[in-house]
């Protein structure tokens, strides 16, 4: 689940392009799309962002959520990714997989692995399909 609800975020990215051309009334002018194309690379570096943090700083987002889950005086206090429930997915796969692989395998049941590499492959895929 967490993966196609990453590559459906991802590839909506594109259709924020779609959406900015389509209000300027027929005139297209180059700083709209300048700026729309600013912004769909703002969206895609935000979702590096967020994969860095998923697999960086996994130990750093346990100690913070259970320090907000002590004092509620700032639900603020997580990076602002992380109130993102694809991230969140994205998150808990990658810890639900590093258990399984830590406990003794049945034997012959390949599992795949969710990497950081593979993710960051389908945003340069994406980014790539945003050029074209």
């Amino acid at each position: 689940f967490a993966i196609r609800a990453f590559n459906v975020e991802i590839a909506s990215i594109k259709d924020g392009r779609r959406l900015g051309t389509g209000a300027g009334g027929g005139n297209s002018s180059t700083n709209t799309s300048e700026g729309s194309s600013l912004a769909l690379q703002m969206r895609i570096q935000w979702w590096r962002e967020a994969i860095d943090e998923i697999y960086t700083k996994e130990d750093d987002v346990q100690t913070k959520s259970s320090e907000s889950k002590k004092s509620s005086s700032n639900p603020l206090s997580l990076p602002a990714c992380w109130h993102n429930p694809v991230v969140r997915s994205l998150y808990y796969a990658n810890q639900q997989q590093q258990q399984q692989q830590q406990q003794p395998s049945d034997g012959g049941q390949s599992s795949f692995v969710l990497t950081r590499r593979f993710l960051e492959r389908l945003i340069d895929a994406r980014e790539i399909d945003l050029n074209i």
